[in-house]
């Protein structure tokens, strides 16, 4: 009897003893949810991280010029002045065109110099070279010899009208004419400038560089960047270096 006890409470113990596999199959899922709750976190955290450089790599803060339009500018200066021997860099400092970003805000700016003192400096020293070669007396001489102050007031004169003609100041004290010619929005995402404000008078002016003939008031031009530069697209592009 009592060993027929024995035999069904082993046997009772025997069929109620938990299967030692069973808590490991637990931890193994625990585990295999944990990896992937990670995996997930992983490829989010690497999707917005990329789209995070993605926008911060569009940017293109700070200031820029564009050294080839620059250059025409400084052409059609010298344009400006006529025909003549007169060395207009003693007296005309290469004009700026510059490139503005902050906060994403976009504004193009023109800027030139001019050296009032060293003009009439320049014009003497021509018209005397005129006197010498032609043998002319200070008799001779004197409808083309104005005093300095008549020939700079003539000149700030000048001047101001081209500025005005322009759509820009100038200021006759320190001899600078500047002005905003557009203003925009840099859109990161697309990558590209959206053209807010013009200035009508500087962009129609007819010996404009033909760079900026893409710039409307509404008109949209994608951009590219690098370390040193970023350049505007469109049927001709437009690059500008990083000062």
């Amino acid at each position: 009897m009592s060993q027929e006890v024995f035999n069904q409470e082993q046997a009772q113990q025997t069929f109620t003893r938990q299967d030692p596999n069973q808590p490991q199959k637990k931890s193994n899922t625990g585990k295999i949810i944990t990896i992937i709750v990670s995996v997930v976190a992983a490829i989010a955290l690497l999707a917005g991280g990329g789209t995070l450089y993605y926008y911060v790599s569009g940017g293109i803060e700070g200031e820029y010029h564009a050294t080839k339009i620059e250059k025409e500018y400084l052409k059609t200066l010298e344009d400006e002045f006529g025909d003549s021997d007169l060395d207009y860099s003693k007296f005309i400092e290469a004009p700026k065109l510059e490139l503005k970003v902050t906060n994403n805000n976009v504004k193009g700016v023109v800027r030139y110099k001019f050296d009032a003192e060293a003009a009439y400096d320049e014009y003497l020293k021509y018209i005397k070279e005129e006197q010498k070669e032609y043998e002319l007396s200070d008799e001779d001489m004197e409808g083309f010899m104005p005093s300095k102050e008549d020939f700079i007031d003539e000149f700030n004169s000048s001047m101001e009208e081209f500025a005005k003609n322009a759509g820009l100041s100038y200021d006759s004290r320190t001899g600078v004419g500047s002005g905003t010619i557009f203003k925009g929005k840099v859109h990161r995402w697309s990558r590209q400038i959206e053209i807010t404000e013009i200035n009508e008078d500087f962009m129609n002016q007819s010996d404009n560089s033909e760079e900026l003939d893409d710039f409307k008031k509404g008109s949209t031009t994608s951009y590219t960047k690098d370390s040193s530069s970023v350049t505007l697209s469109g049927d001709k592009d437009v690059k500008f270096d990083k000062e």
